[in-house]
């Protein structure tokens, strides 16, 4: 029996804040109390009213007037919950304040009841505005209720001393309304400040949260940056102090040798620092048509003399409709992106390893993977792998590692294509990048519908391509 008691209260609950839950429009925590106070207020008085009309129609000597009364307040109270679900709710307030003492007022003439009766009335009014309306609009409403009592008894030819009554009343109750009032502006005050100093305290944990990570950013890029630059001087310049003192011929040919590869990691380094900063301030890409098998045979032109270097085996498999699909693209950073991933395919491959070669056009979308099954990548490094500057420990302390840039620079350079790129790996057993681009018109990937020979890549667009790859 609790429980079901319970479980009918929290739904309840549930129903009654979802009735009186303020519009999103409200952003002020105030302007959402107070609406969120004039819903609850104007649906708990439909049953009141109905309840007050109802012993009213039994004691009154005119029952039309009281059903009229009645039903001009459920509309009044119905409209000023409408009004209490959107941004204009202070209007609706005003609705509910104002009718209670038009009412009450109203009431009074027709049935003749005595002039204190309306007191009832514009004191709940005035009340109620100090909940649900802001300071200056319930100053209206108090000089409202203030003529609405002076003219009442006229209207209705009661004696002066009611009168007088009826205003030292309401004399106590303006008095009592000041108190009030200021209690509530307090109050608001006190919102309003502590809404303040939660957003600037909001604000303040998010720029050192922000300044926190600028600083690991930095300490993980200077870190980086100098060992990349520190362990290759350092193998250059005991190269070259062997070299000065070596006799032999052999050992002289070592050193030079040394000191050409630690050259060119150097050069490696600083030119993915450019490609990447490239990235960052070019606004613009230069993308040109071009068909998809073009695209694929430029690539592996480009990554085969590196596959026949290391002497493993290379798989291509190419959709047979590659030559009815065209390309926007900008070559020069795909050709980059590709470059990027078959190098670091071939750096981690076993020996007599494979590296496969896929480009399938499937559905709306061109899915191109480079699998290979080189020594993988530890899972505790695949949530990171795309984090500038983040390596491995066995890619930061061995020959072949680079900066932590090449799969950074190859992610934006097929997102800002259109694309997605996702990595997959396994220790031992290889690793696996897919590519996927969307097709259609507004990509960079569409169905071609005339096969025109500009489509081809002209020499201009192939002249960046040409360097010597032996």
């Amino acid at each position: 029996m609790t429980t079901h008691y319970l479980t009918l209260r929290k739904q309840l609950i549930l129903i009654l804040n979802r009735l009186i839950a303020p519009s999103n429009k409200l952003t002020t925590p105030v302007s959402r109390h107070q609406a969120k106070v004039l819903a609850l207020i104007t649906l708990l008085a439909h049953p009141l009213t109905l309840i007050i009309v109802g012993l009213h129609y039994i004691i009154s000597p005119n029952r039309t007037a009281t059903i009229w009364f009645g039903i001009i307040s459920i509309i009044c109270l119905f409209i000023a919950y409408l009004f209490s679900r959107s941004r204009h709710y202070f209007v609706g307030a005003l609705i509910v304040v104002v009718s209670i003492g038009t009412l009450g007022c109203s009431g009074t003439l027709v049935s003749e009841t005595h002039v204190t009766f309306p007191l009832y009335f514009l004191t709940f009014s005035t009340l109620l505005g100090l909940m649900i309306l802001p300071l200056k609009y319930v100053v209206l409403v108090i000089v409202y209720n203030f003529l609405a009592l002076i003219v009442t008894p006229f209207l209705g030819q009661f004696p002066f001393t009611r009168i007088l009554d009826a205003l030292a009343f309401h004399l106590i109750v303006v008095t009592i309304t000041g108190v009030l009032l200021y209690i509530r502006h307090n109050d608001l005050n006190t919102i309003q400040q502590q809404a303040r100093e939660l957003v600037e305290a909001q604000r303040q944990n998010l720029e050192l949260e922000l300044e926190r990570e600028r600083a690991e950013v930095l300490n993980r890029i200077i870190a980086s940056v100098s060992h990349d630059f520190r362990t290759p001087l350092s193998v250059i310049y005991t190269s070259l102090f062997l070299l000065e003192r070596a006799q032999d011929e052999d050992k002289k040919k070592q050193a030079l040798e040394k000191i050409r590869q630690q050259s060119d990691r150097l050069k490696d380094t600083i030119e993915e620092m450019t490609e990447a900063a490239k990235l960052d301030n070019d606004k613009t890409f230069h993308y040109t048509p071009i068909r998809l098998n073009s695209l694929v045979n430029i690539i592996c032109a480009e990554v085969q003399p590196l596959i026949d270097s290391h002497q493993i085996k290379f798989n291509m498999e190419v959709t047979p409709r590659a030559p009815e699909i065209v390309i926007k693209a900008d070559i020069r950073y795909i050709r980059l992106a590709f470059m990027h991933l078959f190098d670091n395919a071939v750096r981690h491959i076993k020996d007599n390893g494979y590296v496969r070669f896929r480009v399938q056009d499937v559905g709306n979308q061109i899915i191109i993977t480079i699998q290979d099954n080189g020594k993988g990548i530890p899972a505790k490094n695949l949530p990171h792998i795309f984090e500038r500057f983040y390596r491995s420990d066995d890619a930061r302390n061995s020959k072949t590692g680079r900066t932590g840039l090449g799969l950074p620079i190859v992610r934006q350079i097929v997102v800002l294509h259109g694309g997605e790129i996702s990595i997959t790996s396994e220790e031992n057993t290889g690793t696996t990048v897919t590519i996927t681009v969307p097709q259609g018109e507004d990509t960079w990937v569409y169905k071609q519908r005339n096969a025109a020979d500009d489509t081809h890549p002209t020499r201009e667009q192939l002249a960046p391509l040409a360097k010597e790859t032996t």
